[in-house]
């Protein structure tokens, strides 16, 4: 029976933040600081709705000192909603990149596009060279992005292997380790199920732990650059690395 209300209550939560979200998509001027603003109070509400409890260990580096934050271990899909945490703690909320497909989900693709994020289609070479096109203009201007390098979740009781993409521009990087005991999304699992069994918890407990900035090797390309990272974000995790 205390399952069940904690659902109800927690679902009604989180769709009053998206709902909230969505509306100051619609109602604020477009990607403006009022707007931002409104986008982090939702998102971090979400997560609260849901039972996450979020710690963030660390400094966060500025985007001059680094453009890039790369995130892992990827286990599911609320560590999106990280975005939102880091956005806290300097009030400057980073884009992030996507999947197309995410742009299309009803209601929180909307809401994704407001946070400024990049899409792209990953099975598109010309799709993947626009998004370090315009991760690289966008530094220019002072913003800071949030990928995933591993590109997709696993159960976290290793590292994948980093996606080049965070690294082809050659700019400085700065690893974030999430450390949780959130449900882990990977394999035949459905969204729904995961979603279902994280609501029915008491609590989910995330560390957000900043790491010192990470800049290029001298001529070194980028899978050189990415497994450099990797290797530095494994041993402070204490994981080891999938090669596959």
């Amino acid at each position: 029976m205390y399952s069940i209300a904690l659902v109800v209550v927690r679902s009604t939560c989180s769709i009053v933040c998206i709902l909230g979200c969505y509306l100051s998509c619609i109602l604020l001027p477009f990607q403006g600081q009022l707007q931002k603003d409104a986008l982090g109070m939702f998102g971090r509400g979400l997560l609260r709705s849901c039972g996450f409890r979020v710690k963030v260990s660390g400094r966060k580096a500025s985007s001059t000192q680094a453009p890039i934050i790369v995130a892992a271990p990827h286990t599911s899909f609320f560590d999106a909603l990280a975005v939102f945490w880091l956005g806290l703690v300097d009030g400057n909320l980073p884009y992030s990149l996507n999947r197309i497909e995410n742009q299309s989900i009803p209601i929180l693709g909307r809401c994704i596009e407001c946070t400024e994020a990049l899409f792209v289609n990953r099975s598109n070479p010309e799709s993947r060279s626009r998004a370090v096109r315009d991760i690289i203009v966008r530094s220019t201007l002072g913003k800071q992005g949030l990928i995933f390098p591993e590109g997709s979740t696993s159960d976290g009781r290793r590292l994948l292997k980093f996606k080049p993409g965070a690294f082809i521009p050659k700019m400085p990087v700065q690893p974030v380790l999430i450390l949780s005991d959130q449900i882990a999304w990977f394999g035949n699992q459905s969204a729904f199920d995961i979603v279902l069994k994280t609501l029915q918890r008491p609590s989910t407990d995330v560390e957000l732990v900043f790491l010192d900035v990470v800049t290029p090797p001298d001529n070194a390309n980028a899978s050189v650059y990415a497994e450099n990272v990797r290797e530095i974000m494994s041993r402070a995790l204490k994981i080891p690395m999938e090669n596959a």
